[in-house]
């Protein structure tokens, strides 16, 4: 009799532990979002623009350099020593996947870019896997990102090197920073279910990607960066989706985090996405 006392109160205590752990994961991960966001103000308050989401050559050209928008903000976030091991190399063209300070920076465990709710994702591909990506915009374009050269996010595919770089200012952002996605999260697996595999195919990787040292046109390049054009949590590479039940966590252009419902409306969801649309839709 007290054996199944016990096991009745089992029953009903762990689906409520398993909610509070989950709620604390969410928390933490909403607190890294905020602190990306700092650190991307930052760069803008350093440099006058943001950084490029994925550093390459918009024309289609074959030489990808594989450095993301995450690496250009290493400063920021409490990794200064790390970013200095491959300063001279983040601005130019110039990607040297073969090295080991990029081998270093490839595996760095860095947990301001993990969302603890994919804690079973680790490794992808040879490097350590991260779980934010950059707002390209609300265009579908193709996996290699091969001959687009614009699109109307925040942080986009563009060229880097100094005299080239087309960073985007928040002047340039019309919609309004509140109403703007600026990061999202985009974890390995892609089914919006807390504690499931992850996926092969869809990894997210912010700092350097190794394939794109290399040529793009054969290579996915859209790991660092995500589209609006999806629905939060489909089954697609290009569309943000996360480990948490039911939507995603978004950083906006001003700063603020909000959980994103995976079924938000394809107005609204279309609307955050661009920077300069004219639209006046929010999630909140």
């Amino acid at each position: 009799m007290v054996i199944a006392i016990i096991a009745i109160l089992i029953a009903l205590l762990l689906p409520a532990v398993q909610q509070a752990r989950e709620a604390a994961r969410r928390s933490t991960c909403k607190n890294n979002l905020k602190q990306i966001g700092v650190a991307l103000h930052n760069h803008h308050d350093a440099f006058g623009r943001m950084p490029v989401g994925l550093a390459g050559n918009p024309g289609g050209g074959p030489d990808g350099y594989g450095w993301a928008w995450g690496a250009y903000v290493l400063p920021y976030v409490e990794q200064a020593n790390l970013y200095e091991t491959v300063a001279d190399r983040v601005y130019s063209d110039s990607g040297g996947s073969g090295t080991a300070e990029i081998a270093a920076v490839m595996i760095a465990e860095i947990p301001v870019f993990e969302c603890p709710s994919a804690a079973n994702e680790k490794i992808g591909g040879g490097n350590r896997m991260q779980n934010y990506a950059g707002n390209l915009g609300n265009n579908d374009v193709p996996d290699t990102m091969v001959g687009v050269s614009d699109t109307n996010g925040v942080l986009y595919y563009g060229d880097p090197r100094p005299g080239s770089a087309t960073g985007l200012s928040f002047r340039d952002i019309t919609d309004g920073t509140t109403n703007t996605l600026l990061v999202a999260e985009k974890a390995g697996n892609n089914t919006g279910t807390v504690g499931s595999a992850p996926c092969a195919n869809c990894s997210c990787h912010v700092l350097f990607m190794a394939e794109m040292d290399g040529n793009p046109a054969t290579n996915e390049a859209t790991e660092a960066i995500g589209t609006t054009f999806h629905s939060f949590n489909a089954n697609e590479e290009r569309a943000f989706h996360s480990y948490h039940t039911g939507g995603i966590q978004g950083l906006f252009c001003d700063g603020s985090v909000t959980f994103m419902s995976e079924n938000t409306s394809p107005e609204v969801r279309l609307a955050i996405g661009s920077r300069d649309g004219g639209e006046v839709e929010s999630v909140n």
